[in-house]
């Protein structure tokens, strides 16, 4: 149902045009909460993310930033979990790289960052 809302919510948002909810419709990603921190996912960050180990449980947060479900959160080596980490969404799905709010390309290290040849 969530995803069925999610692709409603973005028709909307192309008819709507510039208003504020349109904004905030186009910005619906997944989110990760782990440890108190708030993750996004970002397209200048590498794809496939690189090797990670397991570090606990979070949520996959919805458009309303409400918890939907439990994921696996994994830490890249030589990456700070409190800047970055990876979670596969949906089990059997790939792993994508979320990196915290707030925190932009400049400050990532350069291990997530995607290259100009990617």
């Amino acid at each position: 149902m969530a995803a069925a809302a999610s692709g409603v919510a973005l028709a909307g948002a192309t008819m709507l045009g510039g208003s504020s909810a349109s904004q905030e419709a186009v910005d619906c990603g997944w989110r990760i909460a782990y440890d108190d921190v708030t993750y996004r996912s970002h397209n200048e960050l590498v794809d496939p993310p690189p090797a990670a180990e397991p570090v606990g449980t979070g949520d996959a947060l919805d458009c309303e930033r409400e918890p939907d479900h439990r994921v696996e959160v994994e830490a890249v080596e030589g990456v700070d979990p409190r800047v970055a980490v990876v979670v596969a969404i949906n089990p059997g799905e790939p792993p994508s790289l979320y990196v915290r709010e707030g925190v932009g390309p400049d400050e990532w290290p350069e291990v997530i960052r995607r290259s100009e040849e990617q």
